[in-house]
């Protein structure tokens, strides 16, 4: 399949974004405001991170067909670590950096009393954790889904909220490049082993509450990944790309259900939707391409990436600079800080995106392995 027909996933990209975005917004606007219909329609935002994960397993999987023609083995497995971590790790040390500097301003709570809601304290939080260098460790080896709660209490979110899903992202990497070692990633059995992994994950939902892991754990979304990973195989209309499709979507919708009801299918089936933009041939098809490809919605996309991770620490700064000049009155912080809050991270995603994301970019082209044309 040709690149550009999968434009319109950048448009995607751009959309959750800007959703998850509004999503840890909201919560600090008061419900009885004209912005309550607002928050509640943007409190969905793990759906948004588990379409990522379906959009993350069928681009990360059709990066390692740039192998295809490599004998499996360590250099290769290094290889492919490498154009990740400097995929990676660029934005993300520099927004871990803003987030501990955020941190360290102060509590937004004792500032605007009127902020603290549970809702909210799930989003952004209070101060330094306890073993603050035990968590800003783990932050920086991405390994905060590896710990649950007797281990190291709020490990996921203890200082940069939106960098848990990297941790799924890179556990994802890891099993891929074990992967490597060996044999070359096949769609089939690799959709097939995220999906017993992702029924190990619900297994052990039934160890004790401070012993279970959470979400950023990589069997929690290994159905999510699986999606992806037979989505790209139906793109290319791969033999048996249907049936696999067909068996990855029903194993991540049970997935959804067992994780949280039914209000948790809205991700696979949204992505179900999003897919058909690949497929010009059905009036769905084109009308969804024609939407996602919108010029607004693919300048998002380019700078999704450092957007989902600096908004936290530019929105909690934030939040203290008008929670002191709202003097305690939480309509004038509203007023002081929703835009801001929305508009600033994007600049700053900008920034960071030509600073910092496309160098790193650059640089893990120059050293990959030659993109192959030819099957591929």
């Amino acid at each position: 399949m040709a690149t550009d027909r999968l434009r319109s996933l950048d448009g995607l990209r751009g959309i959750l974004a800007v959703y998850i975005l509004l999503g840890h917004t909201m919560p600090f606007v008061p419900a009885t405001s004209w912005l309550g219909w607002l928050a509640r329609g943007a409190s969905h935002g793990r759906a948004a991170v588990d379409v990522f994960f379906i959009l993350s397993g069928m681009v990360i999987f059709r990066s390692l067909r740039r192998w295809q023609s490599e004998r499996p083995g360590r250099t290769v497995a290094m290889a492919f670590l490498r154009a990740r971590a400097a995929r990676l790790l660029p934005v993300y040390l520099v927004a871990l950096m803003a987030a501990c500097a955020a941190l360290s301003l102060g509590d937004p709570y004792a500032v605007l009393p009127a902020l603290s809601r549970p809702e909210a304290r799930d989003i952004v939080a209070a101060g330094w954790p306890p073993q603050a260098m035990t968590h800003l460790a783990v932050h920086l080896m991405m390994a905060q889904g590896l710990f649950p709660p007797a281990m190291l209490p709020d490990a996921e979110f203890s200082i940069l909220g939106p960098a848990w899903s990297l941790s799924t992202e890179w556990q994802f990497y890891l099993c891929l490049a074990a992967i490597l070692v060996l044999r070359r990633p096949r769609p089939a059995p690799l959709v097939a082993g995220l999906l017993i992994l992702s029924i190990a994950g619900r297994a052990l939902e039934l160890l004790p509450p401070e012993w279970q892991f959470g979400r950023a754990f990589l069997p929690q979304e290994a159905a999510y990944f699986a999606l992806g990973v037979a989505s790209d195989a139906l793109a290319r209309r791969e033999a048996k790309s249907s049936g696999l499709f067909a068996v990855a979507l029903i194993g991540c919708i049970l997935s959804a259900v067992f994780d949280g009801g039914f209000a948790k299918i809205g991700a696979p089936l949204f992505w179900a939707v999003c897919l058909t933009s690949l497929w010009a041939q059905s009036a769905v098809g084109r009308l969804t391409r024609r939407l996602l490809c919108l010029p607004p919605l693919l300048w998002l996309g380019a700078v999704s990436y450092p957007l989902y991770l600096i908004h936290a620490p530019v929105q909690r700064a934030l939040m203290l600079a008008a929670g002191n000049l709202a003097s305690g009155d939480p309509w004038r912080f509203v007023w002081l800080w929703v835009p801001p809050a929305i508009l600033l991270p994007i600049l700053a995603a900008w920034l960071l995106h030509h600073l910092i994301e496309l160098p790193g970019q650059n640089w893990a082209k120059v050293r990959g392995p030659a993109p192959i044309t030819a099957g591929g």
